[in-house]
């Protein structure tokens, strides 16, 4: 219920700081002023609280100065009134049509129902919603004001534009764009001086006057209040401007503020968006009525600059998308229309459509048309150039825009993409012809009809609409390919998405009202399943919120305050999921407490149960503390490794035949990321760095070189990858060796879904370092239960046997484990690798059970055994199956392992219907300590 309580509250804290202020500039209005109160307090309190703050020297005191400013506002509104009931009746009911405050109560209503069930479920104080990091950084402001900390800080008032992302920065240092790269004073600065500077405020406003500092019950009071008012706009506009009733006003704003395409901005946290989408409806509401009004106030002009005012200092990056068509549209009504321009201008073209047009008159004006395209284009192109830039050399998020599962998404037919999950249902939905072709003509079928609703409005004489389309399919082709980044593009579309809505419904309602009832039927149909994929796809994104772990028992993730405060400061939260280690660390520093940001200064590392890293470590001492969720374990002593990607690390479970499957990442292109791998506090223990690696997808599975670097750039060397392959790399031979090194290919690989935005180049895991060329989950990584090898050699690996003196292991170039005809086999391209251990002082015997494959097209099997120097030691002639035995030479005293590769020569041809080279395969293989054996 506090959840519901804190949201009305929010309303009439809102409602308090604006009625006063419309009321006395809102006057003789075509649309009564007290519709515009609840969007005007809230810029209001932010235009107040935000010098307050500074003023008053804290939140609370600048809260309070900012009610009681507003107070003498309202004062001086009522003071004419206070004799009659009209004032009494203004402070209490701020709409007087009942009408009106009906259907806002059950917008408001649907935005709990359908946006926030989510949240309602786990209750004030349990939901962090996506863990998104938009939303940390928004807290992480939230802190800086509530804590004091930003009053030191003397406020800039620099509407240039700052770049946050780390990685970017980085990017536009590097080619001269930004002098210098930012510190972190230059972070906690942003927060008052950056132009979205108002975003951080609000935070601290409303969880100053919902009592609620920690957590991020604030942040979502506020979106579910964006999400009110954007609604109560849209539903404003479909009356006063296109006349809509209020039936099917309050559907269209329902409709705009619930589909899944921009409800998805709320589940995400897109602050900034959802704030800007507040006012966007009412700015081009008070814009079009002024200018077909055709008369200028100056008090109408003040409300609609305090909303801008609020805009530039909130999210003004969309402000362009409307300020466009409303500049058009008044040149046209204003100028145009007014000095008779536009009439001459149809009458001649009128004139000129009954007349053959001159071949060159024809030319000079296509000519024309070209070249100013043309200057725009290239202007355009070179202005966005640092964007298309960004684009390639990171990620960037909602690929799917770029191809139909965006259009899909786009109308609500298939689920958007949520923060921090998983595409599963794309997935599912994808696998399906017939799911894609009928999602297409729903697709097609709602194109046409939100094209017949603009057709509709202009021509019931509102030419508005019309110029907003025609402005938005200009704008549609330069951000998909000026821009040219899925995310900006993903904003363009659910930013103005509200407008098509618009249009749909005044389409549908022109359908229904119509002389053909079976388009009118036709029309409702298709909206009602519209609406029914809308609300299913909220649901699933619902749904998808409310299973996250720190939204089913937050309470296990407040047991980390359980924690000394000293032992916190020293603390490293080793958790390699963003969304979770962010919950974490917002948790404990909104609490004024403090972690270790540095793991290499750590002491210890607070660790998650069941999320893991790439990194193999030796077993680590028990934990000094532990919860139900986590666990604090001190950091070791020596060779700490830390493994830095851009993809979280995920896991394949493993199966009865393959027990081991360890975490891995999967890397993309080089510029993209690579793998940056740090050992601190390295020593004897630490000579060997092991990794594994194997091809992915993207680059179609072919082998590929990885290359390891230091951080001073020495080259290390590179380590073929074909197939699941392990590596080690002897530190100790390499002399110094400055941490961290770097895993990178250079190979640019493709797109393989049009659900699956990053390219899976390789994928790493098994990262670690050792004493020697060994290591337990490395072997056990590429071994299976059973295998080809001995069985003493899986019981070690997976039934923790003894190790032997002598023993025998799979290492790289080896296909899968199969069965087959009763027959177990692995097959074999070229060069798999046999690696002996604990080689005694006498010769060995390696007995293998083989065959040879189809890609040797029949010929015989010449078989090479090959040691660590590409010496032959061993050979063998096969013409079909039969056990070979090879004598390897006695192991060097320095050599505690050997390493053989089998190999053959191969033309390597084909097999049909395999994508692989099967040139022989091992049924059996066993290593003997001696000839006598």
């Amino acid at each position: 219920m506090r959840i519901v309580f804190s949201l009305l509250a929010a309303l009439s804290v809102t409602l308090f700081f604006g009625f006063g202020v419309v009321g006395l500039l809102a006057r003789r209005l075509s649309i009564p002023g007290r519709s515009f109160a609840l969007v005007t307090g809230f810029a209001v309190a932010q235009l107040v609280f935000f010098p307050a703050y500074f003023i008053f020297s804290g939140a609370i005191s600048g809260v309070l100065a900012a009610f009681a400013f507003v107070l003498a506002v309202n004062t001086v509104y009522l003071w004419p009134h206070l004799s009659g009931k009209r004032a009494w009746r203004e402070m209490i009911l701020f709409e007087s049509d009942s009408r009106n405050k009906t259907v806002l109560a059950l917008m408001l209503v649907a935005v709990l129902v359908v946006a926030a069930w989510p949240y309602l479920m786990s209750g004030w104080g349990n939901y962090w919603h996506s863990g998104n990091e938009d939303i940390m950084d928004a807290l992480y402001g939230r802190d800086a004001y509530v804590s004091g900390q930003l009053l030191a800080v003397k406020p800039s008032i620099d509407a240039g534009l700052i770049v946050r992302d780390a990685q970017m920065d980085s990017l536009l240092t590097t080619g001269g764009a930004v002098p210098e790269l930012r510190d972190s004073r230059w972070f906690t600065n942003s927060y008052i001086a950056s132009v979205d500077r108002f975003q951080y405020s609000s935070m601290a406003f409303w969880s100053v006057v919902l009592g609620s500092v920690h957590g991020m019950d604030a942040f979502l009071i506020q979106a579910m209040l964006n999400l009110l008012l954007m609604a109560q706009g849209v539903y404003l506009l479909g009356i006063a401007v296109l006349g809509l009733s209020r039936k099917w006003a309050a559907f269209a704003a329902c409709a705009a503020v619930l589909s899944n395409f921009y409800l998805t901005s709320y589940f995400n946290g897109h602050e900034g968006s959802l704030i800007y989408n507040s006012f966007a409806p009412f700015l081009l509401l008070a814009v079009l009525k002024w200018v077909d009004a055709g008369e200028w106030r100056w008090s109408w002009a003040s409300l609609m600059a305090m909303w801008l005012l609020f805009l530039v200092n909130t999210y003004p990056y969309p402000l362009p998308y409307l300020v466009l068509p409303l500049t058009v549209y008044a040149f046209h009504r204003l100028v145009m229309v007014r000095y008779g321009y536009w009439g001459r201008l149809k009458n001649q073209f009128r004139k000129d459509a009954t007349q053959t047009w001159d071949v060159r008159k024809i030319a000079a004006v296509s000519l024309l048309g070209f070249l100013a395209a043309a200057i725009f284009a290239v202007f355009a192109w070179q202005l966005f150039e640092p964007v298309r830039v960004r684009a390639l050399s990171q990620f960037r998020s909602w690929g799917t825009i770029f191809n139909y599962v965006g259009l899909f998404q786009y109308w609500g037919i298939w689920p958007s993409s949520l923060a921090s999950g998983s595409g599963g249902y794309l997935h599912q939905l994808l696998q399906s012809d017939i799911v894609v072709a009928v999602s297409a003509l729903l697709a097609a079928a709602l194109i046409v009809l939100t094209c017949f609703g603009f057709y509709r409005i202009a021509r019931d004489g509102q030419t508005f609409f019309t110029i907003w389309l025609g402005v938005w399919l200009l704008l549609f082709p330069a951000m998909r390919f000026i821009v040219a980044d899925s995310y900006y593009f993903y904003k363009f579309l659910y930013i103005n998405s509200f407008v098509g809505v618009l249009a749909l419904a005044y389409g549908c309602v022109a359908l229904v009202r119509g002389k053909s009832k079976i388009l009118g039927y036709a029309a409702g149909a298709l909206v009602m399943v519209w609406v029914g994929a809308n609300l299913i796809n909220d649901g699933i994104g619902g749904w998808a919120l409310a299973k996250r772990p720190y939204n089913q028992d937050y309470q296990r993730y407040l047991e980390v305050l359980q924690i000394q405060p000293e032992i916190l400061a020293h603390t490293f939260i080793d958790i390699p999921r963003a969304d979770h280690g962010d919950v974490l660390r917002q948790t404990i520093s909104s609490r004024g407490l403090h972690v270790e940001s540095d793991m290499t200064r750590a002491l210890y590392l607070l660790r998650m149960e069941g999320v893991e890293d790439v990194v193999t470590e030796p077993e680590m001492s028990l934990p000094i503390w532990r919860a139900s969720l986590f666990r604090l374990i001190k950091a070791p002593d020596h060779n700490l490794i830390h493994v830095a990607a851009y993809w979280e690390p995920e896991l394949v479970e493993g199966t009865s035949e393959y027990p081991s499957r360890s975490p891995f990442r999967w890397v993309s292109d080089l510029r993209i990321g690579g793998v940056s791998i740090a050992i601190d506090r390295r020593d004897e223990q630490g000579r060997y760095l092991h990794f594994c690696a194997e091809p992915g997808p993207s680059l179609d599975y072919r082998p590929i070189t990885l290359h390891l670097n230091d951080a001073g750039g020495k080259k290390i060397g590179g380590y073929w990858v074909s197939g699941y392959a392990c590596h080690w790399v002897d530190l100790g031979a390499l002399g110094e060796v400055r941490s961290p090194v770097t895993l990178s290919n250079e190979l640019v690989g493709r797109i393989i879904s049009p659900i699956e935005p990053r390219k899976l180049n390789y994928r790493i895991s098994n990262v670690g370092v050792s004493p020697e060329r060994f290591d337990k989950k490395v072997f056990a990584s590429l071994a299976a239960n059973p295998d080809v090898t001995p069985q003493q050699t899986t019981a070690y690996l997976f039934r923790r046997g003894s190790f032997r003196p002598a023993m025998l292991f799979l290492g790289n170039g080896w296909y899968n484990f199969e069965r087959f005809a009763g027959e177990s086999f692995r097959w074999v391209a070229n060069d798999a690798e046999i690696k002996l251990f604990g080689v005694g002082a006498e010769p060995s015997v390696v007995t293998l059970d083989m065959e040879p494959g189809p890609s040797l097209a029949g010929k015989s099997l010449l078989l090479d055994v090959l040691d660590n120097n590409g010496k032959k030691v061993g050979s063998a002639t096969l013409q079909g199956r039969q056990t070979v035995k090879v004598t390897l030479p006695a192991g060097q005293a320095d050599q505690s392992d050997q390493t053989y590769l089998l190999h053959v020569e191969s033309d390597n041809l084909p097999v049909p219907g395999d994508h692989r080279i099967l040139n022989f395969r091992v049924f059996k293989i066993e290593q003997h300590e001696s000839e006598k054996s």
